[in-house]
């Protein structure tokens, strides 16, 4: 038979590395979540330095479509002054 002395070393010994073990695990939990939530800030940095562009684009575009240049102060839509011919 196992002495009881030995049976009280074994839990204890088995419950401490246990717990060394769940305490290392938790720690190790919270560096990926710490990461995570780094992770997650940058990528909405990039997102919305994305739509910033996307919108800077999508003004171009209609910009480019509508054929006006958006500066009304420079030359009304009514005028009758007609752009110079490109330059040879």
């Amino acid at each position: 038979m196992i002495p009881t002395w030995a049976l009280s070393v074994f839990a204890f010994v088995f419950l401490t590395v246990f717990s060394i073990a769940a305490w290392g695990i938790k720690q190790a939990i919270g560096r990926v979540d710490d990461r995570l939530n780094k992770l997650d800030d940058k990528v909405g940095k990039v997102q919305d330095t994305v739509n910033k562009i996307d919108r800077r684009v999508v003004r171009v575009e209609t910009i480019i479509d509508s054929g006006d240049s958006g500066d009304a102060r420079r030359r009304p839509s009514n005028s009758s002054i007609t752009p110079l011919p490109p330059a040879a």
